[in-house]
């Protein structure tokens, strides 16, 4: 693997904050991650990747070193990438802030790309939070991949209880891709709990972008304008070490001046604490949505992942 500069830099860090924190014992914790995917336009994606935690000297703050593997197959066409991954993530308890985040280098069909992922979560108050995200990567389309094209996306978010059974959430975001293209994001949605105990919602949901640019001279699914309005319940149930959550919605969408055409979403996740220091997720997801072959794209993925801390 190229770079491998960054796994010794990883390594030597984590040594030297074992080192600094030797008299307390830091804890660590290693997790595994293998994701699936596929569409019905013939593109598959898999991924499996590594990660090592290392807590240094306090709970609340800690780093980490990851690896992924990254496969792209279509009708005969195929890629494959490797990424190295320095982590991070923090919390204030009392502050009721906390922050996560990763950079790296992905590799593939002889084009590097420093990659990140990071979000900051703040509160403004008791019924009022804000969040802050930026991630680059490349885009996942076999033409895209070929060309080296990559996004970047930067945004924020604020969520406000406007009782104690109505939430609403606005998001605002923009996309800069490496071709020249511009995007601009919004996207709202109130989510209301009839029962507080039940872990039951029903939620409205609106999204819409702008892009600049021509969707024919582009190397992935890119409309002037995009809208895509979807009312959706929600279910969330833990009982014992057992944790459950579902959320299936139905919609609208219109792609730039075409009639409205109908959307669908359908995300479930089941996780199970194995023992007090393991723990087994999996999530599973469906869309219905748009894309180059017309309105009626479909996606599929899974996500299995395990943690074990020790």
């Amino acid at each position: 693997m190229k770079h491998g500069w960054l796994v010794v830099l990883a390594l030597a860090q984590g040594s030297a904050i074992a080192q600094v924190c030797a008299e307390r014992a830091p804890a660590g914790q290693v997790d595994a991650q293998a994701f699936v995917a596929s569409d019905s336009e013939h593109f598959d994606t898999r991924r499996a990747g590594a990660s090592y935690w290392l807590t240094p000297c306090q709970e609340r703050n800690r780093v980490g070193i990851g690896g992924r593997l990254h496969w792209f197959e279509q009708d005969g066409w195929n890629r494959s990438g490797q990424q190295v991954l320095l982590l991070g993530q923090g919390k204030d308890t009392a502050a009721g802030s906390y922050w996560q985040g990763e950079a790296g280098v992905l590799s593939q069909h002889g084009k590097n790309l420093a990659t990140f992922d990071a979000t900051y979560h703040g509160t403004l108050g008791p019924a009022t939070s804000w969040e802050a995200f930026a991630n680059r990567d490349f885009v996942e389309t076999a033409a895209a991949l070929d060309q080296g094209i990559h996004v970047n996306f930067f945004g924020a978010s604020l969520e406000h209880g406007l009782n104690a059974h109505l939430t609403g959430v606005a998001l605002l975001g923009h996309q800069s891709f490496s071709d020249g293209n511009e995007r601009l994001h919004g996207r709202l949605r109130l989510i209301y709990q009839p029962f507080l105990d039940s872990g039951f919602t029903v939620q409205a949901r609106y999204r819409w972008f702008r892009s600049e640019g021509d969707e024919g001279r582009r190397a992935y699914f890119n409309p002037d304008r995009y809208h895509e309005s979807m009312v959706m319940a929600g279910w969330r149930k833990r009982s014992a070490d057992w944790t459950a959550v579902v959320l299936a919605g139905v919609g609208r969408q219109r792609v730039g001046e075409d009639d409205a055409t109908p959307t669908r979403l359908l995300d479930v996740s089941l996780e199970k604490r194995m023992t007090d220091a393991q723990v087994l997720s999996l999530k599973a997801g469906y869309n219905q949505s748009a894309s180059y072959g017309g309105p009626d794209y479909r996606y599929k993925q899974v996500q299995l992942q395990w943690q074990w801390r020790y």
